[in-house]
């Protein structure tokens, strides 16, 4: 079922495709709005009276530019994600300020200010101009009093785009891609296209109804997860109280950015514990040696060190092989398929993973060094107040021998060296500064 008028904001009629888009929305007083999609389903033409939105969108759906009848109005930049726009470029031989704009958002997407390019310089300070703010409610709807709007701007609620000149009557919309979603009601317009994988929540939900650490995935799905893929060696032997050892190198996804990291695995005999949420989860049964590689899923878990501690306490495994083999884990809000080669065969309540080596920044910092053979640090330096001890360590991260201008920080630990005294190193948790401000919203 689907909305076909709302008299409250003077609309008669929605007319939708076969494939549950709007096709047309009639208002009261006689006005038209029409819709116009490609084969994706990608919206790429709003036409009213008096104007026509054209959206120019690359093979993945992106929105490249947006003309206005034949008049190119704006075009995207974009790192990881879109980082903004471009109204109008500077001239050959000339810089003109003024026309790129670019959003700040948080971890949700939403966007909360949005800044000019034209950057002014101080001896003792430097600051822009701001072009628009905007405060939301929970589901997306923006507070009375808490947003500036100098100049209009396409995106906002989860970086999706508005439809606020009245396509819809006196309150904003979004369109999400699948379905056009009403912040002021917290519902979307039309049913869930997967309603029938959710029977417990309405096909008109938005996020599961779970906006604060959540998004709604193009109008289909709640989404708040790490996907991580990894590879390593392990040697697994057991019976009820066994152990296991191993050695892993991964990258994982969160909804922040991107995490390269090296961990191992210890369960020794005769300090575990029966239970699966343990420290230290038991080895069964079983003898396992081999190379394996596969991806991991943990649900509900927006960051690397959330996926980590559920994936190392909470998954269990069940493994097999002989040549070429795989292991099945699985565990609360955690699924994992594995394939390699070895011998044997194992079942576990956990591989209980201690990260000696990770590397962490935002969508953005990893856009910039996307290729090459894997990072690593330069150098680090330790910084702290003069005459006390170093309080964190700084690094850079380098890709194939050239620095990539992406800085990083860890904190501290002392070890004690041969010669009786006391090293100063990095702890191996490295952060960039704005994953770790990112990486706050959820750790309330």
């Amino acid at each position: 079922m689907r909305e076909n008028f709302d008299e409250e904001e003077g609309i008669t009629n929605i007319e939708w495709t076969p494939y549950g888009k709007v096709r047309k929305v009639v208002k009261d007083d006689n006005t038209e709005v029409h819709f116009r999609y490609d084969a994706s389903g990608n919206r790429i033409a709003k036409i009213t009276a008096t104007d026509t939105t054209v959206y120019a969108r690359d093979a993945s759906g992106n929105v490249m530019a947006v003309y206005k009848g034949q008049e190119l109005e704006e075009q995207s930049i974009y790192g990881s994600s879109r980082l903004g726009l471009v109204n109008y470029a500077s001239k050959t031989g000339y810089r003109s300020l003024g026309g790129k704009k670019y959003e700040l958002s948080n971890h949700l997407g939403n966007v909360l200010a949005v800044v000019s390019d034209n950057i002014h310089l101080n001896q003792d300070s430097t600051w822009t101009s701001l072009i628009n703010t905007t405060d939301y409610y929970p589901f997306g709807l923006a507070m009375d009093g808490r947003s500036v709007q100098d100049s209009a701007y396409r995106y906002g609620f989860n970086g999706k785009e508005e439809d606020g000149n009245g396509e819809w009557g006196s309150r904003s919309h979004y369109d999400y891609g699948f379905r056009i979603y009403n912040p002021s009601i917290a519902k979307f317009l039309s049913v869930d296209p997967l309603t029938k994988s959710y029977p417990m929540l309405t096909p008109y939900q938005f996020a599961s109804n779970r906006p604060i650490d959540g998004i709604d995935l193009d109008g289909l799905e709640y989404w708040n997860s790490t996907s991580i893929y990894s590879e390593g060696v392990s040697v697994s032997i057991g019976n009820f109280y066994g152990g296991s050892i191993g050695i892993t190198n991964g990258t994982a996804w969160d909804m922040i950015g991107k995490t390269q990291f090296k961990a191992y695995t210890a369960i020794w005999p005769g300090n575990q514990n029966l239970y699966e949420s343990s420290d230290n989860p038991r080895m069964i049964t079983g003898a396992e040696v081999g190379v394996d590689a596969g991806f991991s899923l943990a649900f509900n878990k927006p960051t690397f060190s959330n996926a980590m501690e559920a994936i190392g306490v909470s998954m269990s495994t069940v493994g097999a092989k002989w040549g070429w083999g795989g292991s099945l884990q699985f565990g609360e809000n955690v699924f994992g398929i594995r394939a390699g080669a070895g011998i044997g065969g194992s079942i576990k309540t956990g591989d209980q993973s201690v990260i000696y080596e990770s590397i962490s920044i935002s969508k953005s910092e990893a856009e910039k060094i996307k290729t090459g053979k894997g990072w690593y640090l330069n150098t680090p330096i330790y910084l702290g107040e003069e005459g006390k001890k170093p309080t964190e360590a700084l690094s850079e991260i380098m890709v194939d021998g050239k620095s990539t201008g992406v800085k990083v920080f860890s904190g501290v630990i002392e070890k004690n060296n041969k010669n009786g005294g006391i090293d100063i190193t990095s702890d191996g948790n490295w952060k960039s500064q704005s994953y770790s401000e990112k990486e706050k919203d959820y750790k309330k």
